[in-house]
């Protein structure tokens, strides 16, 4: 594609309309569109006037004429301007006046595709009529795959997204000589290696490259719910920023690059990388996931692996509508933390991706868009052909904690899938979480209206919450879930701590509790090979980095105070515990641990167990110096310990079991063990009645991998329940 500069059309004649005389033309008015196989197309009149005039043309989509559709966001593309998805810029459209978006009105004023139409979803679509809107939704597959070529708007160019694109289009084709020269494409290597670079024939990105760069990937285009089926269908696809351009190969090879070489985590505390108000995916990682999933589709192999269906063309009829609903169930979830402007596209983007797929092969009526349909009542069905065809509870990992919850008429148990939300803890990365494993009991799943109708186990009632408030901003100010920005803030461990101090020595299933604390508030994340050692000195590590940075011992010093008063001697067990456990923890050096063991008249006063802790808090240089050596212990943990307590709160059980739970559990709910789900859920029960509420999945330590059913003992084991959850 090449861009058409504004001077390009000064030759053309101009209608004479004014800005200010399109108050005077009347609104816009669509004309039906003659069949289901029509569609609109828009014309550039006038582009140099104070308003931009154009015309709105029928076509047949079997025979259109050339066409480039376009892609965008309705709203902000840049998540530091101020714009919105509201209709404020005028057009002439047919004569009359039509309102679009700013970001829409500064692509038609920026780039211009000559004598081309060209196909935008918000003038060409008419989305007052509801019944053209899902007719038209349905038709975006041929629509996109007809197109000479998709051009997708990332908004105006700036400072940083000029460095960003400049840095791509001359580093990308000195990465593929490299990767030519060597036959393949490499996964791992060691970037940080001068060696590498000078192979490559440049320097290492400059900070202010990488800050370019994380600037650049974070525009919300890159997160739009619509974008997967747009990706799909181009036959050529051009990202354009103000008039600078990348094709789509070139942004998915960089994508791919900064993911494989670590970098998205080496910038994660650059300036643009948290410039969003949640909290975000890996930088870059959405154009590597999303063109992955384009091959899979072309490849025809539209279901997950773990399902065991063969590709859709050896489907037999018999298997074709469980297939549907399992790839929409993938599609869904892949897109769940994407963005759109009406909620119910959350449901439908990926579903028309999916009806297109299976078209030919998947009755019409059997799912059907429908946008006279309460987003609630969509989520609602979807929810139950989910559960239905899967016949296991998997779709219920993906139910947000209720504090989330806009579609509050939705029933628990099925996942609002308008709203942002955290990972599940089925999908933790090298996670293979079974916590039935070993019970040859075979999941019972059926949906009643709002209700699902199971059975399981009650494993234990929740008898204590943990803290909520896990994480400080720079300005110390407690955030329950995600910071705003993520360069400065830090794990406060002490409410954790605290919550540690208070465990039984001896966890149920024999472990320390230190080992059963450590493992909870990572959820068990340290992977097959990494000894428990390892992890407690990973975690050790992690404390010290956290004090050094944080600061923020205060709260756990003044607890101690307030839990011993003035008798020292209160003290000893709690610090004796903790050298028992973590013999290597430095707040005590040699000859003080002496002093505090060698008999109970040199128990030191509170001031001086204040004074070492301080200095734990406070090192020298050398251990400075250790902490720095040791960072990469203390990302793995931070990271993991993120991953794992994002939106969820420690609790003990009244058996002594520790977890986590969503934030929104309370004391009296229960934790219950059901085949179909391979992590423990949490229930409460409606009072009076035997109907539950779901609320979220839990992590409980010492049980998630089927332990509780390895040694099956039938004493332990009550004949399972039969519940019905709404």
């Amino acid at each position: 594609m090449e861009l058409v500069k504004a001077e390009d059309f000064e030759h053309l004649p101009r209608p004479d309309i004014s800005y200010k005389s399109i108050e005077s033309l009347p609104p816009l008015a669509y004309d039906k569109l003659p069949d289901a196989s029509s569609f609109r197309l828009l014309q550039s009149i006038d582009i140099l006037g104070d308003v931009m005039q154009f015309s709105l043309l029928t076509f047949s989509v079997d025979s259109p004429p050339d066409y480039r559709a376009v892609s965008y966001t309705w709203g902000s593309p840049n998540p530091l301007d101020n714009l919105t998805a509201d209709l404020t810029k005028p057009i002439v459209c047919n004569g009359s006046a039509a309102l679009i978006t700013e970001n829409l009105w500064g692509f038609l004023k920026t780039v211009h595709s000559g004598e081309c139409y060209l196909w935008i979803d918000a003038l060409c679509i008419n989305q007052q009529d509801l019944a053209e809107r899902g007719q038209q939704v349905t038709k975006m597959g041929e629509i996109y795959s007809k197109a000479v070529e998709v051009i997708a708007w990332l908004g105006a160019l700036d400072g940083p997204s000029d460095v960003a694109m400049k840095t791509i289009q001359q580093f990308i084709p000195l990465l593929k000589a490299f990767y030519e020269s060597r036959g393949v494409e490499l996964v791992s290597y060691n970037y940080v290696d001068p060696k590498f670079w000078t192979q490559v024939g440049r320097e290492p990105f400059t900070a202010e490259e990488a800050n370019a760069l994380t600037y650049f990937f974070n525009r919300y285009w890159f997160e739009r719910t619509w974008i997967i089926q747009e990706i799909f269908f181009a036959k050529d696809l051009i990202l354009v920023c103000g008039l600078r351009m990348l094709d789509w190969e070139t942004v998915v090879m960089m994508s791919r690059f900064i993911y494989n070489s670590k970098l998205s985590k080496r910038w994660s505390n650059l300036r643009y990388h948290s410039m969003k108000t949640q909290w975000t995916r890996e930088i870059a990682v959405a154009p590597m996931m999303l063109e992955k999933m384009r091959v899979m589709c072309q490849d025809g192999i539209p279901i997950n692996e773990d399902e065991k269906l063969p590709p859709l063309s050896q489907l037999a009829d018999h298997m074709i509508e469980r297939a549907f609903v399992l790839f929409l169930g993938l599609l869904v979830s892949v897109t769940r933390t994407f963005q759109c402007t009406r909620a119910i596209d959350k449901v439908y983007a990926p579903a028309s991706l999916a009806l297109y797929v299976f078209s030919g092969r998947l009755d019409p009526q059997f799912y059907v868009l429908d946008y006279t349909k309460e987003p609630y009542q969509v989520f609602a069905e979807l929810g139950a052909l989910l559960v239905t065809h899967k016949q296991n509870l998997e779709p219920l990992s993906f139910v947000e904690d209720r504090s989330f919850r806009v579609e509050h008429q939705l029933p628990s148990w099925v996942p609002d899938f308008g709203t942002l939300v955290t990972g599940p803890l089925i999908a933790l990365p090298g996670q293979s979480f079974d916590c039935m494993k070993g019970l040859k009991k075979e999941p019972k799943v059926s949906v009643f209206g709002r209700g699902l109708l199971t059975r399981g186990y009650q494993f234990c009632d929740v008898a204590k919450l943990g803290p909520i408030h896990l994480v400080t901003s720079k300005w110390g100010d407690p955030k329950a879930y995600t910071p705003k920005d993520t360069t400065t803030f830090s794990i406060n461990p002490t409410p954790w701590l605290r919550f540690a101090f208070e465990m039984n020595p001896r966890y149920p299933n024999g472990e320390s509790f230190i080992t059963a604390f450590v493992g909870t508030i990572i959820a068990n994340q340290k992977g097959e090979k990494m000894s428990i050692n390892r992890l407690l000195e990973f975690f050790h590590h992690y404390l010290v980095y956290t004090c050094v940075r944080s600061r923020d011992m205060d709260e756990l010093l003044a607890q101690v105070k307030e839990k011993v008063g003035e008798d020292p001697s209160d003290i000893l067990p709690i610090y004796n515990r903790l050298q028992e456990e973590f013999p290597r923890w430095p707040i005590l050096d040699e000859f003080e641990k002496r002093r505090l063991t060698t008999g109970t008249n040199v128990v030191p006063t509170l001031d001086q167990l204040i004074h070492w802790i301080n200095k734990f808090v406070h090192p020298g240089p050398e251990l400075e110096a250790n902490v720095k050596i040791t960072d990469i212990c203390r990302t793995f943990i931070t990271n993991a310990h993120l991953a794992a307590i994002t939106g969820r709160r420690l609790f003990q059980s009244d058996g002594g079991w520790i977890g986590l739970i969503p934030v929104s559990a309370r004391k009296g709910d229960e934790v219950w063990l059901i085949p179909g789900s391979k992590v423990p859920l949490v229930l409460r029960r409606v009072p009076g009645k035997m109907l539950y509420e779901f609320l979220g999945e839990a992590y409980v330590h010492g049980i998630m991998y089927g332990e509780m059913f390895k040694d099956f003992k039938p004493e332990l084991i009550k004949e399972m329940e039969q519940i019905l959850i709404i």
